[in-house]
């Protein structure tokens, strides 16, 4: 009986995946250089940090890829190597040579090769009636929060939104007749719109900050902004210029079905149930679309699903397992033909195999 509880009870923990948990060591570090020829990256970017990574024990081979803008260095070390060690000695090794890199060069990325940082699963937000702007504000924070609140889901990143922008048009002729700059404009947004540091106060062992709050939250507030001054008069924003609530560049893009949509990468952690998980998500989706977004004209479509295959390979052991058991009990009566070692087998069988879920686990 003992067998039998802590068996199933482990059963149930166990995790579920296509491949073991296998850590490998593959680091590559990637340098953005704008405007540069590959002949350049390879000389200013690749060579020099090649030379400083060649040192590191345990590096079995390196293979860089120069183009137009970007330089990649994979590193692959021997498999005995932990690949989060490596990663720091690389970073190690890159940190003295960041000030011989070209000025205008990006700063180096040490990027390790990471198999459970692929999507669960994929989504596509998509709707008829609501604007770009309006379905990634919703999608961010409704269907997003959502969804990261699931256990066993590390992340869930948005792809292809497009965020809110106050675009603020300002009026050439109006700042010439103010003497204003367009840079003083600038700056007085820049310093009118951010939170400031007011020091601290020390009360005992208790240190509290203080922290004056100045962003902005509604849009007529940035018309109240002083940006300059004309016969000792402050001349604020609204004298100068006009806001509209417009939308920002999309830095992504997602397509469906040849239309622009939404994407949702969903990412777990570390060591979670990928069949859980899984659906988890799935039964989470069903119950924004009869709640939440019933009525809102969003539609949401499972386009990339990894979780598929580990699901039809558990299913497949499951059955193996069975039928399996069944013809040992089968062979075990056709041979014996003891209808008390039948039951003693098919008894042993089960018992076996689920005391062993607690080795496993």
């Amino acid at each position: 009986v003992a067998i039998l509880v802590f068996g199933v009870y482990s059963y149930q923990r166990l995790p579920i995946e296509q491949m073991p948990d296998v850590d490998f060591p593959v680091v590559a570090v990637v340098v953005s250089y704008p405007g540069a020829s590959p002949e350049s990256v390879e000389a200013d970017i690749v060579e020099p940090i090649e030379e400083a990574v060649n040192t590191i024990a345990g590096l079995d081979s390196i293979q860089s890829t120069a183009q137009s803008g970007q330089a990649m260095v994979l590193m692959i070390f021997d498999l005995e190597q932990n690949s989060q060690q490596m990663a720091q000695e690389v970073r190690d090794k890159i940190d003295p040579i960041k000030a011989d890199l070209p000025d205008n060069a990006g700063d180096p990325r040490v990027l390790r090769f990471d198999p459970s940082a692929l999507p669960v699963l994929s989504l596509a937000v998509s709707s008829s009636t609501l604007s770009d702007r309006d379905l990634t504000a919703l999608t961010e924070d409704i269907i997003v929060k959502r969804l990261s609140n699931i256990s066993g889901v590390g992340s869930a990143s948005v792809v292809g939104g497009v965020p809110r922008q106050l675009n603020i048009q300002i009026d050439p002729d109006r700042l010439t007749a103010f003497n204003i700059s367009p840079s003083a404009v600038i700056s007085a947004l820049q310093s009118s719109n951010r939170d400031l540091s007011a020091g601290s106060i020390t009360e005992g062992s208790i240190v509290q900050s203080i922290q004056v709050l100045g962003r902005l939250e509604n849009q007529e507030d940035f018309y109240d902004i002083i940006v300059g001054n004309q016969g000792g008069q402050p001349v604020t924003l609204r004298d100068v210029a006009t806001i509209e609530d417009g939308t920002g560049e999309a830095s992504s893009l997602a397509i469906l079905n040849g239309e622009r949509a939404l994407a949702i990468d969903i990412l777990k952690t570390q060591g979670a149930n990928t069949v859980g998980v899984a659906e988890a998500i799935r039964h989470t989706i069903d119950g924004l679309l009869t709640g939440e977004l019933a009525n809102a004209g969003v539609n949401i479509e499972v386009v990339v699903d990894n979780a598929k295959p580990v699901e039809d390979s558990f299913h497949a052991v499951q059955n193996m397992l069975i039928e399996g058991a069944l013809l040992a009990v089968v062979i075990v009566f056709l041979f014996l033909n003891s209808w008390r070692s039948t039951v003693i087998t098919g008894l042993t069988l089960p018992i076996s195999i689920i005391g062993t879920m607690v080795a496993l686990n």
